[in-house]
């Protein structure tokens, strides 16, 4: 039969026919695809002639009824090998035109005279491909003989219930054993509400216990959730370039009180903020210090092995600075090194990593170094620790006469068993009371105060200790005197425990008389100092 009889695309399924006999393939097969193209050309109405059908249908009985079964749609998805007929068993790649003819939802190809030319390009390739494998796996595959449509597969698969995926899903959680605690979910689960790490416990599930927090913590949250809408509506929402405030408060007596009541743990950034950067002083804005900071880390301090001795004693209980040589702790490290070859004439001083963590918590590390210096420079922090400390030995004779204004047989009793500021107080004013000397809770007040006070409320607070404490110094000796102050000092683990504490340090801080007192003291003990060996105004 000549070929200019096959050009037309209504005569094409014919001539595929005769390429497949002329290759090699054989009769049985290609009956089968011929009577598949000749009832699928039928019910679309095309007139196609069969005479060429039913020369080439020549194989066994068997051949002609599985091909009858495969177009009655009986035997769509898997492909029967026929006698004499190898099953491809190697997948191979689809370029465009075969991705064309999978993704078609009729599973016969389709009467387009292109589309037939590419079914016949494709056919020929598996033609290569039966002819090229001799061994292997011989499973039958149906891609190998009658390609089923993905959309068939997406079809099928999605006609799973969506209630064996939920037994999946549940099976996942409830069959599946529980995996090994790892040591950081350990920590985290042991943390309190300030981040620091719990002590242990006997019971072994307090890993998964300690997520729930104490009573008392839910009701200091309950009290400082209350607290906190308050703030909202004394604070005023202003953008400040200079310094790089967000918010702005009225210092006025309602403002005082709620500070001395406890600034709220999320209004305590931009308070503090606020409360060191206004009034009239004499240092670079905040913008100049940020600018500043990479070039002052760029240079090399000779503090900086004292800097790292003490940052890995720094709050080692605090998860940001758990981790030896971790974020929280490289943070640190920068600050301090920042500030010390910022200030050189201050440098390092043990303490100061102590200020530098308790900021980290609040402020990026930029923002840190920025209000530590604006901080020291501020409230004459600076001076505390000079060489020779000479703030803080004027800080240790201002407190004495002020305890012995408010309770002198306290005095006494610590002169006579020796007990002097030098041997307890130290640690209290270089590190702002932080880093043990307090509970954690109680010292973030003692900072509210500080921001909001200055330099005598240091002071004060170390005196208002003493008060508080002194039944229990009264009744001990100089052993055990200085064993108690040296260590946390016992506050309990309600928030309101520490009213009665921080009422007596706000009495000596607001009491016109104290005030004038600590003026006086202040200037008894300058006087007594060689001439120009005074201290900055404080």
């Amino acid at each position: 039969m000549a070929e200019s009889e096959y050009k037309g695309g209504d005569h094409c399924n014919d001539k595929q026919v005769c390429d497949h006999v002329s290759d090699g393939e054989t009769s049985e097969a290609v009956s089968i695809r011929a009577v598949g193209r000749s009832s699928q050309d039928g019910a679309n109405g095309i007139g196609e002639p069969r005479s060429l059908v039913q020369q080439t249908t020549t194989g066994t009985p068997a051949a002609v009824e599985v091909a009858a079964k495969r177009v009655s749609g009986l035997v769509a998805t898997q492909a029967v090998p026929l006698q004499g007929e190898h099953v491809d068993t190697t997948k191979a790649p689809l370029d465009d035109a075969d991705q064309a003819s999978c993704n078609d939802q009729s599973v016969l190809p389709r009467q387009n005279s292109t589309n037939h030319r590419r079914h016949r390009s494709s056919m020929s390739r598996r033609q290569q491909q039966r002819r090229s494998s001799t061994t292997g796996d011989q499973r039958p595959r149906a891609s190998g003989m009658l390609v089923p449509p993905r959309a068939s597969l997406a079809r099928t698969h999605s006609a799973r219930s969506d209630d064996m995926l939920d037994v999946e899903v549940r099976a996942s959680y409830e069959m599946q054993p529980v995996p090994a605690v790892t040591d950081v979910e350990r920590i985290y689960s042991r943390l309190d509400r300030y981040g620091f790490i719990r002590g242990g416990n006997d019971d072994g599930n307090a890993d998964w216990v300690a997520f729930v927090p104490p009573k008392h913590d839910k009701k200091e949250e309950a009290l400082e959730c209350r607290r906190s809408m308050k703030w909202v509506k004394m604070a005023t929402k202003r953008w400040n370039r200079s310094t790089f405030s967000t918010y702005a408060f009225n210092i006025n007596a309602k403002f005082v009180l709620r500070t001395y009541k406890g600034i709220p743990d999320c209004w305590r950034a931009e308070a503090w903020h606020y409360l060191i950067s206004t009034g009239d002083f004499q240092m670079p804005t905040e913008e100049e210090l940020i600018k500043e900071y990479p070039t002052l880390l760029s240079i090399q301090s000779t503090h900086e092995r004292q800097i790292d001795l003490d940052v890995e004693r720094t709050m080692g209980s605090h998860i940001m600075f758990h981790q030896r040589f971790g974020a929280g702790q490289r943070q640190m490290f920068n600050v301090l090194r920042a500030y010390a070859n910022a200030d050189e004439a201050v440098g390092y001083c043990q303490g100061m990593s102590t200020v530098s963590a308790i900021l980290l918590l609040y402020y990026s590390e930029e923002m840190a170094y920025v209000i530590m210096r604006t901080l020291f420079c501020r409230h004459g922090l600076d001076q505390m620790f000079k060489p020779g400390f000479p703030a803080l030995l004027e800080a240790f004779y201002v407190q004495r006469n002020l305890l012995e204004m408010c309770s002198p047989g306290l005095v006494r009793h610590m002169d006579n068993i020796g007990l002097a500021p030098e041997m307890y107080a130290i640690r209290w004013y270089c590190t702002l009371f932080s880093n043990g000397a307090l509970p954690h809770r109680t010292a973030l007040r003692v900072w509210d105060i500080l921001m909001l006070r200055g330099f005598d409320a240091l002071i004060c607070v170390a005196t208002g200790l003493l008060i508080h404490f002194q039944e229990r110094i009264l009744a001990s000796g100089f052993e055990a005197a200085a064993q108690f102050l040296a260590s946390t000092l016992p506050f309990g683990s309600n928030a309101d425990d520490d009213a009665l504490f921080l009422g007596i340090v706000r009495r000596l801080l607001e009491r016109r008389k104290y005030g004038e007192a600590r003026e006086s003291f202040r200037e008894q003990y300058r006087a007594t100092l060689p001439a120009g060996d005074g201290t900055m105004a404080i």
